[in-house]
């Protein structure tokens, strides 16, 4: 299955009830993009009135469908069913939130950190424009990423109609704030926990804050480094425990006695979160990272390597045993640089996709990498900090660390009695 052969269907609503993709279908069309909306699962039960979808073949050859959903939980895979060519990828996405098949970093006898940097670069950009599959150009890639799935349940749910303002709650975010825009820095090596500082100064300059992921077991923490961080408002996150891209493909016991020996590092820095090396993930990793953690951020929107996966979801949402999922919804420094983008081409898609997420309520979050072959040179530096310029002055947002969105979403839920999963 390529990125292209996803979506079999193109879908507009044509019901005013969620006025915020109207919006979103406007800008779009306006940028000369495609939308594309993933049916998943059933529609709010509070729904009134009618839902009007008109679905389009993604390919052509066939006539646009309308179709009337009614309010009550009707379930949309019943009316998927009946339309001609629809796949079984279309209906069950949750199946590529886990990433089953060992990448090669994985299989290989040693760690593949072992390997020289200039070396681990040239083979990531070209198994990422080999994974690409026809969309390695940018304006090609841009369509692609750009083209947004949509967790139609959880739309209803979020729209102001039925999940606005309420019960003296107020809105989805503090102070009224659109949408949520969290940094993320993945601290891979000891070279990028020397580099941190960089982004960390950036940051600072414009009063803002960030969680910086570190791999506990693979280098020599720099405990004044990572101390001085929390005093001044950063996160800090654990990222994998050595990085090595192996410990999903274990046994849970296997992991669990891995996660054992971290704990040091977990309660001497009031870890909250955790991201899976390489954002390979499998239930049984998940599992174990429920019983430790109180939020994971492993699976992307949507990424094109080992091979396709992701969530194709822009908010948070309940994985299981109380483990709050807050999904990756930009693409990574490394995998643009990988498809060989230009700044201005990174700066472009970014921007966009901030836009989209706006419009929809979403949760922007963004990483970066200060590591060589990432984010560590002047240009991707540069970027970054036009970056951030361009979300305060254009977006406004709530700027949050991840374990703020994950206390404020827990809040707000038992306040509204109202679950988004």
């Amino acid at each position: 299955m390529t990125p292209r052969d996803f979506i079999p269907y193109r879908i507009t609503f044509v019901s005013p009830k969620l006025k915020r993709l109207h919006r979103l279908f406007s800008y779009l069309n306006e940028c000369g993009q495609e939308a594309e909306v993933l049916l998943r699962g059933q529609t709010a039960e509070d729904t009134e009135g009618e839902l009007v979808l008109v679905l389009e073949p993604h390919s052509g050859g066939k006539s646009p469908l309308s179709l009337r959903m009614g309010g009550g939980s009707e379930a949309l895979s019943q009316l998927v069913n009946g339309i001609p060519g629809s796949s079984a990828s279309f209906l069950e996405p949750d199946s590529l939130f886990y990433t089953c098949r060992k990448p090669l970093s994985s299989r290989l006898p040693f760690d593949y950190q072992r390997v020289p940097a200039v070396i681990r670069i040239f083979f990531r950009n070209h198994l990422f424009r080999r994974a690409s599959r026809g969309i390695a150009r940018f304006e090609e890639y841009k369509k692609w990423y750009l083209a947004t799935f949509f967790d139609l349940k959880a739309l209803l749910m979020l729209d102001t109609e039925t999940f606005g303002a309420a019960d003296g709650v107020g809105g989805l975010y503090p102070e009224g704030r659109e949408f949520a825009f969290l940094m993320t820095h993945d601290v891979d090596s000891e070279y990028g926990q020397k580099k941190i500082q960089g982004l960390l100064d950036i940051e600072e300059n414009s009063g803002l804050r960030s969680c910086s992921f570190f791999v506990p077991a693979s280098y020599q923490l720099n405990h004044r480094l990572l101390e001085s961080m929390i005093s001044k408002g950063h996160e800090i996150g654990c990222h994998d425990v050595r990085h090595d891209t192996k410990i999903a493909f274990t046994s849970e016991s296997n992991i669990r006695r891995e996660f054992e020996g971290i704990r040091g590092f977990v309660r001497a820095f009031d870890v909250k979160g955790f991201r899976a090396a390489g954002f390979l993930r499998t239930q049984s990793l998940m599992t174990v990272v429920s019983e430790t953690f109180k939020y994971d951020s492993s699976i992307p929107e949507k990424r094109i390597m080992p091979y396709l996966n992701g969530c194709f979801r822009q908010h948070p949402f309940n994985m299981f045993n109380g483990l709050l999922e807050i999904p990756m919804t930009l693409p990574s420094d490394g995998e643009l640089l990988s498809l060989g983008f230009s700044v201005d081409e990174i700066f472009e898609i970014w921007r966009s996709k901030i836009q989209i997420l706006s419009l929809i309520n979403g949760c922007a979050v963004f990483l970066n990498h200060p590591e060589i072959g990432f984010s560590d040179g002047k240009e991707m530096t540069a970027l970054y900090e036009k970056f951030l310029g361009t979300v305060i002055a254009d977006f406004k947002p709530w700027i949050c660390l991840p374990r703020e969105l994950s206390d404020w979403r827990q809040g707000r839920m038992e306040k509204c009695k109202v679950r988004i999963s």
